[in-house]
């Protein structure tokens, strides 16, 4: 096997790659669960080539990917999943001439994970959680990275953003989170610092006795 190896905004991919086999066989793994997207295996079919073994392993953020499309977990969603694709082709070689990007449909383009907003916490913290993690975000740092990536200003974006010890309006909040979902980087602020940290429920579970 040939491996391949790219971390790349808190995208980790693991690629296995067997050539010159007497069939394709392709096989996808996103956050260690198997899953099925016909999008995606044509794609990497098209990337690797036609007679080629390859078992991806890619790691994705939690917000960027839905299980729930299938009672069994066996087919996923990812959001923006152009630029995970093109991810995977700069990993293939990007001179391979069979290689071009599926479109995506309009109810994909549009998809957004679904997130539980619990609260905001010592007006400074916006509380969310998906169907396995607990999000503590910084609000001030979120909107900081939000206002960078439309102003392409550091300073003007600290300035403007609101800020830590700030009550903030439901509505507010479910603004900051939506926009969250769309960003270039959703992970650091301008300056490099973490936007949010994370709690596994199945952790908080067993801490406490619970199954989760």
């Amino acid at each position: 096997f040939e491996e391949i190896t790219e971390e790349r905004e808190g995208i980790i991919l693991r690629i296995f790659v067997a050539r010159n086999q007497k069939q394709g066989k392709y096989f996808l793994f996103i956050n260690k669960r198997p899953v099925h997207n016909k999008n995606f295996k044509e794609y990497i079919r098209k990337v690797f080539g036609y007679k080629t073994l390859v078992v991806l392993y890619a790691e994705l953020p939690p917000f960027m990917v839905d299980f729930n499309v299938h009672p069994k977990k066996k087919e996923v969603k990812i959001l923006k999943e152009r630029k995970f694709l093109e991810l995977i082709k700069s990993l293939a070689g990007k001179n391979n001439p069979l290689i071009t990007l599926p479109k995506l449909s309009q109810s994909m383009a549009s998809y957004s994970p679904t997130y539980e907003i619990v609260g905001q916490l010592n007006d400074t913290f916006i509380l969310v959680k998906d169907s396995e993690y607990l999000y503590f975000i910084d609000q001030h740092l979120l909107d900081e990275r939000i206002n960078y990536e439309k102003l392409k200003n550091k300073d003007l974006a600290c300035r403007i953003s609101v800020k830590g010890g700030q009550k903030l309006s439901k509505k507010k909040i479910r603004e900051l989170v939506k926009k969250w979902q769309n960003l270039e980087n959703p992970h650091v602020c301008p300056h490099g610092r973490p936007i949010y940290c994370r709690i596994p429920l199945r952790e908080i579970y067993e801490k406490l006795g619970r199954n989760f």
